[in-house]
């Protein structure tokens, strides 16, 4: 039982990051959570209780408790930013949609100060205030750790 509601809590964590602000956050939270259950209750299930045949299943385990850590250690290392996050300020902004495995989501990068360029993912929502603003650079506040966008100023 504590497996599914474990890949559960994965699926909702996912439908709720959208890569912006503290719901993305969460929903990663909540998505490592559920890794971190599900493959917990796989591994106890092969070991423990020995009722998991194959190495399909063993490794399926393993994988989901170690992603669930990834997201886990990523969000509890960008808590302490909440407060205060990091700023960069982009030149030469492109926006756009892209499609991937994830579904459509919505981008906005350009050139850092140094040249090097950086992208984050934004949301449907904010991409709609920004289509159509020629705007020099923009400057955003984010969580290092995950890219996650928590706040956007047009200069």
């Amino acid at each position: 039982m504590l497996r599914w509601i474990g890949l559960l809590l994965m699926f909702v964590g996912t439908l709720m990051m959208n890569g912006e602000g503290k719901r993305n956050l969460l929903g990663l939270g909540t998505a490592g959570i559920g890794g971190v259950m599900s493959g917990g209750a796989f591994l106890e299930r092969a070991f423990v209780q020995g009722k998991l045949t194959g190495k399909a299943s063993l490794i399926f385990g393993i994988a989901l408790a170690v992603i669930g850590v990834i997201c886990l250690v990523m969000v509890l290392m960008d808590l302490p930013y909440f407060s205060h996050p990091e700023t960069v300020v982009l030149h030469e902004i492109n926006g756009g949609r892209s499609s991937s495995d994830e579904g459509i989501g919505y981008f906005i990068s350009g050139r850092k100060e140094n040249g090097m360029e950086k992208s984050f993912r934004i949301s449907h929502k904010t991409f709609k205030g920004l289509n159509g603003k020629n705007q020099k650079a923009v400057e955003i506040e984010y969580l290092p750790h995950t890219d996650t966008v928590l706040q956007i100023h047009m200069q």
